[in-house]
This record gives structure tokens, C-alpha cells and sequence, in this order.
């Protein structure tokens, strides 16, 4: 009967986990980078899979961009969580209802696009309230060269609903705000996530600069 629960269970988690209402397999989100300091015209996009990447959804951070006239390619593999329906598991607070995906962070640093490591990832948890506020804690592993074993503590604050006029996306989104603190240094970081369309847009702040993720488009 034990191994029997533990089973059941076990096929809840995955089912959950693999049962996304935004990150649907085969969805698109183009992003344009902008800064405050740079003009270009350069692009992010980011692609969910019918697939697993271990536990979480695989996902995949694609950049578009030109250098000595020639247009270059980087991808990056990895995933995202989404559990926010109202499963068993959940109403038994097994499992939290949240959405969270991994920023991009090139191989390279593109843009200085690498030190969104060192900021709290988008991340939400439902109930959606202001002033929720979850704290985060990372340590960068084996990869990260320079960065390898930095501790990264923050948190992540829902602070407001604004209505976004983004002809993508044209509804209310959650605003959240995330800190993180590392020998590295201090950085932040603003999302916008709507619960039909996902994180939409992506602002950083690397000491003096600001990064960000406008979405462009989306193909669905």
C-alpha cells in the first residue's frame, strides 16, 4: 500500500509539473534588448519543448545578434517550473503553485547578460498578493569559472499590478522586484509576469547600467 501511494504520488508530480497553462510546448517569446547606454538591434528569444529537462520544462534562450556585419547565433538549454493549477497535490500543499524560469545567462558574457545569475530569477507563487516576499538563496556551481561556489542571497517582492500596454500583451501584470546580494556586488532586477502570457518583460540593474527584455512578439 506504501509503494502504491508513493507512486500515485510520484505521477501527480510529474503530471503537474509537465502540465504547464503558460509554457505550453512549441511557445515563442521574442524579446528586444535595450539599454541606456548602447543602440542596438539585437533580440532574445526564449522556446518551451515537449520534453523534460530533468524535472523542470525544457526550455531554450536563443540570441540574435550582428557583429562585423555578420549575424551570429548563441542558444542556451534549460528549463522552467510551472505549477499553477489547482491539483490535488497543490490543495494538499505538496507541492506550491508557482512559476519560475531560468534568465538568460550565455556562456559568454553577452551584454553582461551572465550577471543575471547573480540577481533573484523571475519567480512567482500563487496566491498573488502585494507584498509577498520569498527569499532567495544560490550558490553558482561548477561552470561559472570565476563565479564558481559565490553565494547569491536576496529576495523577491511582489510590489504592484500595473496595466502593461504592450500590444503583445495588453492586460494587468504582476510587478515583481528581486535582490541579490554576492561578493560579486549588489544587483536588481524588475519582472513583469502575467498570469496568461508569463514574465513579459525583463529589467536589470548592473551597477550603472540597465539591461532590458521588451517583448517584441509572441507566437501565440
Amino acid at each position: 500500500m506504501k509503494n502504491f501511494i508513493l507512486l500515485t504520488l510520484s505521477i501527480l508530480l510529474l503530471t503537474g509539473c509537465y502540465s504547464p497553462d503558460i509554457y505550453k510546448p512549441n511557445r515563442i517569446w521574442k524579446f528586444q534588448i535595450v539599454f541606456n547606454d548602447i543602440e542596438t538591434n539585437d533580440f532574445i528569444s526564449l522556446k518551451s519543448y515537449d520534453e523534460l529537462f530533468g524535472m523542470q520544462i525544457k526550455s531554450e534562450w536563443e540570441y540574435t545578434f550582428k557583429n562585423d556585419d555578420n549575424i551570429h547565433y548563441i542558444s542556451e538549454i534549460t528549463g522552467i517550473v510551472e505549477n499553477n493549477r489547482k491539483d490535488i497535490l497543490s490543495l494538499l500543499r505538496l507541492v506550491s503553485q508557482k512559476v519560475w524560469i531560468h534568465p538568460p545567462r550565455p556562456s559568454i558574457d553577452f551584454y553582461r547578460l551572465r550577471h543575471t545569475e547573480l540577481v533573484p530569477f523571475p519567480y512567482v507563487e500563487f496566491p498573488l498578493k502585494i507584498g509577498n516576499n520569498s527569499p532567495w538563496e544560490l550558490t553558482l556551481k561548477e561552470g561559472w569559472k570565476d563565479w564558481e561556489g559565490v553565494e547569491v542571497k536576496g529576495n523577491i517582492t511582489v510590489a504592484d499590478k500595473v496595466f502593461n500596454e504592450n500590444k503583445n500583451v495588453n492586460d494587468s501584470c504582476w510587478v515583481i522586484d528581486a535582490y541579490g546580494n554576492s561578493r560579486i556586488g549588489k544587483y536588481s532586477a524588475t519582472y513583469l509576469f502575467n498570469e496568461k502570457k508569463g514574465f513579459v518583460n525583463f529589467k536589470y540593474y548592473i551597477n550603472k547600467d540597465t539591461i532590458e527584455l521588451k517583448l517584441y512578439e509572441i507566437n501565440f
